[in-house]
């Protein structure tokens, strides 16, 4: 987790920069260019990538990370022959339309990039290469905002934001690659397309169920940021995604990081001892939720206020908005690396439900909130409500999968919110009246 803070403090310290380089009409823009290509290559390998770290045999693993690989380029071919034929009509309809050509066409490529990054990261976790990781973030991070603030400087517009982050995925999976390099020549000369095959039937559930899950998460987060674009505004677009990618810092930094050795650990605890899958199930949500509530509290009751005096005037709107999406993301700190139990517990199905009705909620309070012409302040507020009862109802839910009863999970949730927010609600109250 060290070395990711080093990558974050880079985008923290940089992201007051690049608010002052680019405009919200660009930001925006370019967040909608990266959700199309974050959704698509979130499930470009099948969902391979959850299942490299189950396997006792590196042979076996080797051959699920070639289905990984295989999946990402083939599905990277086929988004960048639907763009090179119809990337015009297709960037009208979601509100892309003027974003340059060249880049439209390089979603493919991008797509490829993901997936396989996403499975180059699974398998060194399964090496617990961690430091590897944290590294390898610290350098992603560093190229891709030297790269955003050079652009900007010259003026790049969405390009430059576009080809900063195309950079930073090259970089992350040249690393991860060169670093499993004897396994790469291993699976070279060990090649065995009966093998991969046999795999791919044995974990069919990951690319027949679970890649549609992650899939439906993807676009939970991403389609917000294109829909606000075409419905609204390039503008609001911009709002909403810068104050969603800072707040989704602590996501990073914490979740990630916990979710990669949780998945791990309450596999074998899950194989091996129901009371401690059970024990440290409790211990990181109650920890988790503590560190969430403490942090977002902070935005909920000053966001209108620290938005402004950080990325300049212009992103007061931003600051508005990050009051109500901070609770929301809140719970998502907190769940998102629980989460990794529905694939430990085979619930991938349940998952997939779960995911589809929080995507088709949130498309629906935004298609509603443009149909009766509600200002964008307070879709954003009933957008940040149904999120936060989503992923509420999905805490209580992982938790009941370690045989933690509701009224368990409830009161745990409650005790630690309660008095955070009570304590700030009334600090606040004091210090507005002072100002």
């Amino acid at each position: 987790m060290s070395g990711t803070v080093a990558a974050q403090v880079v985008t923290v310290i940089l992201s007051p920069v690049l608010t002052r380089l680019y405009s919200p009409s660009e930001i925006g823009a370019f967040a909608g260019l990266l959700g199309v290509a974050m959704i698509i290559g979130a499930m470009s390998a099948g969902s391979f990538d959850l299942a490299v770290i189950i396997p006792e045999k590196e042979e076996d693993a080797d051959n699920i990370a070639v289905a990984g690989f295989g999946s990402a380029i083939l599905t990277g071919f086929l988004v960048s022959i639907v763009f090179i034929v119809s990337g015009e009509k297709i960037s009208e309809l979601i509100g892309l339309g003027s974003t340059p050509p060249f880049l439209r066409n390089l979603i493919g490529i991008l797509v490829v990039m993901i997936g396989s990054a996403q499975v180059l990261n699974r398998l060194a976790i399964r090496g617990k290469k961690y430091s590897l990781l944290a590294a390898t973030q610290v350098t992603q991070q560093i190229g891709t905002n030297g790269v955003k603030v050079f652009m900007g400087l010259a003026k790049g517009g969405v390009a430059g934001l576009f080809t900063g982050t195309f950079l930073g995925y090259m970089i992350f999976n040249i690393s991860l690659a060169w670093a499993e390099r004897k396994r790469f020549s291993r699976i070279k000369n060990n090649f065995d397309a009966g093998a991969v095959k046999s795999m791919i039937v044995k974990y069919r559930k990951f690319p027949l169920v679970s890649s549609w899950s992650v899939l439906f998460n993807s676009a939970s987060t991403q389609a917000p940021v294109i829909l606000f674009a075409a419905l609204f505004s390039p503008s609001m677009a911009g709002f909403y995604a810068l104050s969603h990618r800072v707040l989704k810092l602590p996501i990073t930094l914490i979740g990630r990081n916990v979710g990669n050795v949780f998945m791990e650990r309450a596999a074998r605890a899950n194989n091996s001892s129901p009371d401690e899958l059970k024990r440290i199930t409790l211990e990181i949500y109650e920890k988790l939720l503590f560190i969430s509530t403490a942090g977002m509290s902070f935005i909920v009751f000053y966001g209108d206020i620290i938005f402004p005096f950080v990325f300049g005037a212009d992103w007061k709107i931003a600051g508005l908005y990050s009051q109500w999406i901070s609770v929301w993301l809140m719970f998502v700190l907190v769940a998102s690396p629980l989460s990794t139990l529905f694939s430990i517990k085979e619930k991938q199905g349940e998952g997939l439900i779960f995911n589809l009705i929080m995507l088709l909620s949130r498309i629906g309070v935004i298609w509603i909130g443009s149909i009766f012409d509600v200002s964008d302040y307070f879709v954003i507020v009933a957008f940040s409500v149904v999120g936060a009862t989503m992923w509420s109802i999905m805490c209580m839910r992982v938790l009941s999968f370690s045989n933690i009863p509701y009224v368990k999970g409830i009161f745990s949730t409650l005790k630690v919110i309660v008095p955070v927010f009570a304590i700030q609600f009334i600090v606040s109250a004091f210090l507005r009246s002072l100002l």
